[in-house]
């Protein structure tokens, strides 16, 4: 799982250096990129618990 998380949070700063640099004064942008990293983190998570179960 802690794989996982560190794609989703490594992707996560990448999108968030690049965006800071081109668009930086539009605040909307920050809310939405926590919401979709909060739910890349949720699948991320239900689909390692799926794995879990099946095991």
């Amino acid at each position: 799982m802690s794989v996982c998380l560190d794609r989703v949070k490594s992707g996560h700063t990448y999108w968030l250096n690049h965006t800071a640099i081109r668009h930086a004064r539009v605040p909307w942008l920050w809310s939405k990129l926590t919401w979709v990293t909060r739910l890349a983190t949720r699948l991320c998570a239900l689909a390692m618990l799926k794995t879990y179960l099946k095991l």
